[in-house]
């Protein structure tokens, strides 16, 4: 999915009624911020970003979607999107927690080979530590 389709999927779940919509305001953020990183890249770590980037957002889509379809979302999503009220800012948090810490593994994994993540670490380190600031 080229970076356009997953600023406008991320624009349309932020426009709708789904608790989604909060963590569509930052995600699309990130991926915004994430361009002036990777444009100081080369090109072949401006691809591997764009791999990883569409798988990761997937992730977020696939359990935005299911919610929309009214049915059970992915284990990591399954409380964020659980139908229990929670704040903007507890729905951000929970929606961090829930891609970060279960759906980066899995973009990587299904992504890329062995060597092409130790090829990647670096810079993937690199951007981690941008988005903690």
């Amino acid at each position: 999915m080229e970076k356009n389709l997953v600023l406008a999927k991320l624009d349309s779940v932020q426009q709708s009624a789904s608790p989604g919509r909060y963590f569509a305001g930052l995600y699309i953020n990130a991926v915004n911020n994430a361009d002036n990183f990777w444009n100081t890249k080369t090109e072949e770590q401006k691809k591997l970003n764009l791999r990883f980037e569409s798988r990761f957002a997937s992730l977020f889509f696939a359990a935005s979607d299911s919610f929309s379809l009214n049915k059970q979302p992915p284990p990591v999503w399954e409380y964020f999107f659980s139908g229990e009220e929670h704040s903007a800012l507890q729905y951000q948090l929970l929606g961090i927690n829930a891609h970060i810490n279960g759906d980066i593994y899995q973009a990587l994994t299904q992504e890329f080979s062995l060597q092409e993540l130790k090829a990647y670490k670096a810079n993937f380190l690199a951007f981690g530590k941008l988005l903690a600031e």
